[in-house]
């Protein structure tokens, strides 16, 4: 019997989605309207003086509920003698007796582990207790303690096991950072987390489209037992955000959230003023002639007249005159504002709840070149037909402006002379700032219209459901939602600028086009059997992801107005082009029992086909299975209950994938070339890549032990993990040999690596007050570590050095020789110089050069002879241990809040003395402020200045730093206006506040001792816009 097609099968999932969906909704019984008196019921719930938002209100052993709205208050519907539960996410349930009362007012008591609370796990939700994986949960008070532009950049340090820092050192204001949830593992295919927003994928690069105020909580699965129902896209770890919905209330509520501020640089590259210049000139002219011109010393004055030698016109005249420019301070004199302002509306009746907001974050960066801008509006329905039908549609649209993404002036503003003014006499920019126009006046950037970068965006992701209660515990639910963007890139280069040089004015036009939709169907069924629990899952899921764009470039465009908006006006076009298209087909299944509420055991089977993947790979499958024990809840703990609070053991295993394989991947490539022949000659095609129908999803299988713990009625909690990953089927690219007749890398499936880890958090209540009357003080710690090492690359090859892989060590690992300091001029040093053939006389002599050690040889010993065998991994960006901790204070209506992160061990490569910033070269080319030898000064870490040497060997040897680092993420300030004040004006809540976001960086050698400014990247420092700290002023109000 003919296989059926992937294609096919779509077309049987949609015809079938369409049917079900229609069947259901039309044999679905209304409910009959409950007979019974029932009394309408509402109250306020708060905690801690503040109304809790979004705390669930139920009627106990029913399905009747409701949240309460932004100001705390619920209504609901119950019998006189029901009783209601009151629960909420951080807090402990309360069960009260109705009574026949009207007005009921709850205060919760907070709960470090919430063991009731809901906890969103993917395709589902599960009590906090009833956990069986790996999950770290953030709610909606830890994201606002730090305000940012997009919500990774709030979670950093937030949670054990996931590692956020800013790709490079980036500080552009609307920078995406690196997420890696328990370390990296592919080598090629990429190790980026999978998204989910409500219940859909969401494409992470665009993660700067969604607004943290419109944001509740945040869900991350580590391990695999919580991670393989998403299957061959969940190796990487999966993030849920869930965001704001409505609730049942009298009347709306509308509330305003916003801050202002300013940012300032962090400070500046520390580089040489003109004295030292000058000096640094001296000494590298001195060693390049000295022997040859027989001069007396760096103060001879033929040094002085060969430095300005075809030097630049002005800066013999500025060094007369004690010219002394700081570049930097030059660029970034203003103090650039930051702002973000929130409308929001909540409501809703029993049936229909809705929520809407409009949101505007504006942020420009220390360099006005770069900033960004974000419209986003979002409005959610929920609506309860009957009983048994639920219906609900939430939409997110944003309109995204990003400025200068592709801009950085700093390699010209810390190398240029600093004699030279940056303005001429008659108040012009100076334009002319090296004798062979390699370097530009950073200034020439800032004119109008010179440079324009811009990247905008226009994207809305809707997704919506239908709900069915079957009842006796039968749920049917179809999830559906579409991410679709529309992206424009525009640049324009004027010439004499830093992007063009000497070359002329260029333009850059792209326009990018995705459409994504994912389609779910999901059977649930709930039973209970005496004291066996039962809970199963079914789920059949369709996603297709179109991507294409357009790329056209031109140059010699006339004018600055005209800039990119007339192609026609420019020269020497070309243009480009890419379509993308893949799908994916899913079943799930999933098994949750427990018994007792004691013992757990959750299974799952993900079944995963995909397009990307030829004939005989397409399907693969991917099990998990979770056991826990909760012994806090045996009879024999009773006795401990007020010591030892809470005591659950959990272990895990479970396969998942990393889906990203190139769409055409398994597919050979061609390239059209026009050939002369005839007149207008021919177009035709060669291949430049060969097809490998072989490859397959990369697997990750996972291990995971954890320990839940509360001590003292859970004023104390704590939760250790340990686990163990191994991955295999890693992807690697090949260059295939000549003969082959192709040029382009074939991916195969060949390497492995493995992962092992340790993770801890905790909560202290130090002081268990409301904070309001009584002292509170919460804090809370996460440390974890993670040990990468690669297992195998391809047969026979140990380490490929131009990817930084090496058997038995972390990804990205350094690869350099052994610094032994600077050769001396001593006997000793002389003596050993000479044994490696090296020179100790005339312009070769290696006297005042960086020292490296002879470890090896061909045979694996020292062979007297500085060479590749003499380079070892050194060690990785991979730290010993890192953290967050955040401690929390409140009293009298005042509130303090203190986050940090923090590392420490692994390397930075930096950037800044690793390039031309550091070439101690002299000429005309300044240099960082680094010690470097001289005869009187042989305790230098870094070697002569010769301007004959313009790339100083061995230098990544000095280039590594120690990563360590305590960090300040934010400190706040705050003050809620008390009740009476508010009733008076008309409102219901006010709050305002302080916040000093990225102020202060502690025991990091790469700041204190090196003088960087910020050691936060994810391996390689790069010399970039300083990065700033920020504050901020804040109103939280509701009316």
């Amino acid at each position: 019997m003919k296989r059926d097609t992937l294609k096919n099968r779509f077309k049987r999932f949609l015809a079938l989605s369409v049917v079900t969906v229609l069947s259901l909704t039309t044999n679905v019984v209304n409910a009959q309207t409950n007979q019974q008196t029932k009394i309408t019921i509402s109250g306020t719930v708060t905690a801690n003086g503040e109304s809790v938002i979004g705390a669930a209100v139920k009627v106990k052993n029913t399905s009747t509920g409701t949240i309460t709205n932004i100001d705390g208050v619920y209504t609901i519907n119950a019998n006189s003698n029901d009783v209601l539960v009151f629960s909420s996410v951080g807090y402990t349930p309360q069960e009260v007796a109705v009574g026949g009362r009207t007005k009921i007012d709850i205060i919760l008591a907070e709960d470090v582990v919430s063991l009731d609370a809901v906890v969103v796990v993917g395709y589902g939700t599960r009590k906090k207790s009833d956990l069986t994986g790996a999950v770290n949960v953030v709610g909606e008070t830890t994201i606002r303690q730090t305000p940012a532009a997009n919500i990774a950049m709030a979670l950093q340090g937030a949670g054990a096991g996931v590692n956020i820092q800013r790709d490079g050192g980036s500080s552009h204001p609307g920078h995406t950072p690196e997420i890696r949830i328990r370390g990296a593992r592919s080598i090629a295919a990429g190790n980026d987390p999978l998204l989910v927003v409500d219940g859909i994928p969401y494409d992470l690069t665009q993660m700067n489209n969604i607004a943290p105020d419109d944001i509740t909580s945040v869900t991350v699965l580590k391990d695999a037992s919580s991670t393989a129902i998403y299957g061959s896209r969940g190796a990487n770890g999966v993030i849920l955000i869930t965001t704001k919905r409505g609730a049942e209330s009298a009347k709306a509520t509308v509330s305003y959230s916003g801050y202002i501020g300013i940012s300032k640089p962090l400070g500046f590259y520390e580089v040489m003023n003109s004295d030292e210049y000058m000096t640094l000139r001296k000494w590298a002219t001195y060693n390049r002639y000295k022997n040859s011109d027989g001069y007396t010393g760096i103060d001879d004055p033929r040094v002085i007249d060969r430095i300005f030698e075809g030097g630049i016109d002005g800066e013999r005249e500025g060094w007369e005159n004690g010219v002394n420019t700081d570049w930097q301070k030059e660029l970034y004199k203003n103090d650039p504002i930051t702002t973000n302002h929130q409308l929001s509306i909540v409501g809703g009746s029993k049936n229909t709840q809705y929520a809407a907001s409009l949101g505007y974050y504006q942020a420009t960066g220390v360099y006005d070149l770069q900033g960004v801008d974000r419209v986003t509006a979002k409005l959610s329905v929920d609506h309860t037909i009957n009983k048994y039908l639920k219906v609900g549609i939430n939409s997110l649209n944003t309109y995204y402006i990003s400025r200068g993404e592709e801009l950085n002036p700093m390699s010209d503003a810390l190398r240029l002379s600093p004699l030279l003014t940056p303005y001429l006499e008659d108040g012009s920019i100076r334009e002319k700032v090296q004798s062979n126009d390699l370097m530009t006046n950073p200034l020439m950037d800032l004119r109008k219209g010179a440079v324009q970068d811009d990247r905008k965006r226009l994207s809305t992701f809707t997704t919506g459901y239908l709900e069915i209660d079957f009842t006796h515990g039968f749920k049917y639910r179809m999830n559906a939602g579409a991410q679709i963007s529309y992206t424009t890139v525009r640049r324009y280069y004027q010439q004499g600028t830093s992007k063009r040089k000497n070359s002329s004015n260029y333009a850059y036009n792209k326009s990018e086009t995705i459409t994504d939709w994912t389609l779910e169907h999901l059977l649930t069924y709930d039973k209970s059997i005496g004291k066996h629990n039962f809970n199963v899952t079914g789920m059949f899921s369709a996603e297709e992801r179109e991507f294409s764009d357009f790329i056209q470039d031109y140059e010699n465009v006339p004018t600055n107005e005209v800039g990119y908006y007339g192609p026609k006006t420019g020269e020497n076009h070309k243009g480009d082009g890419e379509f993308k298209k893949w799908s994916l087909l899913s079943y799930m299944g999933r098994l949750n029992y427990d018994y007792n509420q004691r013992y757990y055991v959750t299974a799952t089977l993900r079944a995963d086909g995909s397009s990307r993947l030829a004939d005989g790979n397409k399907w693969q499958y991917f099990p998990s299975a979770a056991l826990a024990w909760n012994i806090g809840n045996e009879a024999f703990m009773e006795s401990t209950k007020n010591i030892l609070s809470q005591l659950k053991l959990r272990f895990s295993y479970g396969e998942v994938g990393n889906t990203n394989v190139k769409p055409y991947d398994t597919m050979g490539n061609m390239e059209s070339k026009k050939y002369i022949f005839g007149t207008n000659g021919v177009l035709g095609y060669y291949p430049i890549a060969a097809s490998n129908s072989d490859l397959k999803w990369e697997r990750t299988a996972s291990y995971n032990f954890g320990l839940d713990m509360g001590f003292l009625n859970n004023r104390i909690t704590a939760s250790v993990e340990a686990y163990k990953q191994f991955s295999n089927n890693l992807m690697m690219e090949f260059t295939p040999p000549a003969t082959s007749g192709v040029s382009k890398k074939i991916p195969y499936n060949v390497g492995k690596t493995e992962n092992v880890g340790f993770e801890f958090n905790t909560r202290v209540h130090v002081f268990d007050g409301d904070g309001k009357d009584k002292f509170k003080w919460t804090s809370d710690l996460n440390i974890y570590l993670n040990r990468n090492k690669v297992v195998k690359l391809t047969e026979g090859v140990d380490k490929i050095i131009a990817d930084d892989l090496f058997v038995g060590h972390p990804l990205g690992s350094f690869y350099e020789y052994v610094n032994q300091g600077i050769w001396q001029d001593t006997p000793e040093d002389r003596e050993l110089a000479l044994s490696y053939g090296l020179k100790v006389e005339g312009d070769e002599s290696v006297i005042g050069t960086i020292k490296v050690a002879d470890i090896s040889g061909p045979d694996g010993v020292p062979d007297g002879v500085i060479n590749d065998h003499d380079r070892k991994v050194i060690g990785s960006h991979q730290a010993n241990f890192e953290g967050g901790w955040t401690n929390t204070l409140a009293w009298k209506n005042f509130d303090f809040t203190l986050v940090m992160n923090f590392r420490q061990g692994g390397y930075l490569r930096s950037k800044l003395y690793h390039d031309g910033t550091n070439s101690l070269a002299g000429g005309q080319y300044n240099n960082i402020k680094v010690d470097y030898w001289t005869p009187e000064n042989t305790g230098a870490r870094w070697p002569a200045p010769n301007n004959r040497v313009q790339s100083i060997p061995y230098k990544g040897t000095l280039s590594l730093f120690d990563a360590s680092y305590l960090k300040i993420r934010t400190i706040t300030l705050g003050y809620t206006l008390p009740e009476k004040a508010l009733n008076f004006v008309g409102l219901s809540h006010a709050r305002v506040y302080a916040t000093a976001t990225n102020p202060f960086t502690f025991f990091s050698d790469y700041v204190n001792k090196y003088n960087g400014i910020d050691p936060e990247t994810n391996r390689e420092m790069k010399v970039g816009v300083p990065p700033s700290w920020q504050m901020l002023f804040g109103l939280n109000v509701t009316f």
